[in-house]
């Protein structure tokens, strides 16, 4: 498992939505193109709610921006953090990284570096660059998402990660798995639109507290709901 972090220069300004989840993801799929039969796999799994997992997630772009008329305007170079636990999906990335296509600008690879880390705690102070969502979904299809004033909010979060680590290595985490809001204000509420419907998640600041082997698969899934939209991604 490891990260990459992926630094472009657009050919000219590259505007986006201010919800742009599905664009983002859009762009993470065209990496994966080029390989056929791993991206059928990963993309036509179902989503959470169907119990499978694509075990990758993906940063906001990181860069200066200007923010007009419901629109964000990164004319200069920004950096893309991409992590996966499937170090398939990685090896795709790199191999095909070296230009996007972000709506209709070009984007060029001027830098790219590979990190790893190894978790050497099983408690761990966290902080989301993007928003945590959980939601379960009532029988007329709408769904409940959940606030962390509300114990289901952690609780669903941790069934989540224990779940996804089963699935992923055929076995039960090796301990105990808690989340606990640390410091999360009314600011850190995101709701935004993804596909033609509202998803709302949480920024701030948690303690994950879990076997040093689960801190580390949640860093690189993510946590929470719709990793594969940008969802749940968190930093030490």
């Amino acid at each position: 498992m490891y990260t990459l972090r992926l630094r472009y220069m657009p050919e000219k300004t590259v505007v986006l939505p201010l919800a742009h989840a599905d664009v983002l993801q859009g762009v993470f799929y065209s990496l994966l193109s080029p390989e056929a039969a791993l991206a059928s796999e990963i993309h036509d799994k179902p989503t959470e709610e169907g119990k499978q997992y694509k075990f990758f997630c993906f940063s906001d772009f990181q860069g200066k921006y200007s923010i007009r008329g419901g629109n964000l305007y990164f004319k200069d170079t920004f950096t893309w953090e991409i992590r996966s636990a499937d170090e398939r999906i990685l090896a795709s990335v790199h191999a095909h990284a070296h230009t996007v296509n972000v709506r209709g600008v070009n984007c060029s690879l001027i830098g790219l570096e590979r990190a790893e880390r190894i978790c050497l705690t099983d408690s761990a102070d966290i902080t989301m660059m993007t928003p945590l969502c959980v939601y379960t979904t009532r029988a007329n299809g709408n769904r409940r998402f959940y606030s962390p004033e509300e114990e289901e909010f952690c609780r669903s979060a941790e069934k989540n990660l224990i779940s996804k680590y089963e699935a992923f290595y055929g076995r039960k985490p090796g301990g105990a798995v808690s989340l606990e809001p640390i410091a999360v204000t009314p600011e850190d509420k995101c709701v935004t639109k993804y596909k033609g419907w509202y998803v709302t998640g949480y920024r701030g600041k948690y303690c994950l507290s879990a076997p040093p082997d689960v801190i580390d698969f949640a860093y690189y899934t993510g946590l929470g709901v719709k990793n594969s939209a940008g969802f749940g991604l968190f930093q030490f």
